[in-house]
């Protein structure tokens, strides 16, 4: 601020401290980690209970758990409010003023988040070369990400730390998940357990044609065969045993393995 002859005024408000990209990124972890184990819970929850097969198509309850993310977004952001993860960091969202953003504008960096991940997350290192450490998101919509304080070195130095752990267990993740799967052996290891839970479905509708009723128990359709343990030698030659389960009420069976693979992908059955 300057007074009329020009000389700058001082200012007795301290500059804003604006977030580092290691701060954002931890926050932002741990705000989509949140959606994710929600997510695992929810599929979890409805093979335990019967109900996964009442679920619509994959693409349209993926699409409800995004528009879900975009909801909270807006929501903990706007008007002062920060999210759990930016809470956690101790950081929030204002206007290029300062002032709390209202909920249009909170509304735009939620979606705003998706055109940076569609762009192979070049939204996000925006941060890295902005004067003010904006990302796409907040160029958007006229936003930037503060701290409630300085730091200190040490915090600065161990958050640092933390999100380069993080960004590594992620890296790996991401190798694992899209990299390894292109491998011949890993696709033939997923062909392979999904053959043996094809024989299990095969066992399900067998018991339910002398019986009546599929059944949770291994072991009844171990006996189908007359040779249980040549059974579960074959079984284990295509998934590991850790992870297996078998979910069934008088209509319906889910089943569900790991592969024998880098990966450890889970193939899931369910019948009829």
């Amino acid at each position: 601020m300057k007074d009329s002859f020009g000389f700058a005024l001082r200012s007795d408000q301290p500059e804003p401290v604006r977030a580092r990209f290691s701060e954002r990124f931890l926050a932002y972890v741990f705000d989509g980690l949140l959606f994710v184990l929600g997510h695992q819970i929810f599929i979890y929850g409805a093979a335990k209970s019967g109900y996964s097969q009442v679920l619509p198509p994959p693409l349209i309850w993926k699409s409800l758990w995004v528009l879900l993310y975009i909801f909270y977004q807006t929501f903990m952001n706007a008007q002062g409010r920060a999210s759990w993860g930016k809470r956690l960091l101790g950081l929030y969202v204002v206007d290029l003023e300062g002032n709390p953003i209202s909920f249009s504008q909170s509304f735009l960096r939620a979606i705003g988040y998706f055109l940076s991940l569609f762009c192979f997350n070049l939204g996000y290192l925006w941060a890295f070369f902005h004067p003010q450490k904006r990302t796409w998101h907040d160029l958007l919509a006229g936003t930037q990400v503060l701290a409630s304080s300085p730091r200190g070195p040490l915090e600065r130095a161990g958050i640092l730390l933390t999100a380069f752990v993080v960004f590594g267990l992620l890296g790996g993740l991401w190798i694992r998940e899209n990299v390894l799967k292109l491998f011949p052996q890993e696709k033939q290891a997923v062909a392979l357990a999904y053959q043996g839970l094809q024989g299990i479905a095969k066992l399900e509708a067998i018991h339910r044609q002398r019986f009546g009723f599929y059944t949770d128990d291994i072991g009844r359709l171990a006996q189908l065969t007359g040779d249980v343990p040549g059974f579960r030698k074959e079984l284990l030659k295509y998934v590991e045993p850790q992870g297996f389960e078998l979910s069934a009420d008088k209509n319906h069976f889910v089943v569900s393995a790991h592969a024998r693979n880098l990966q450890k992908t889970k193939i899931t059955l369910t019948g009829p």
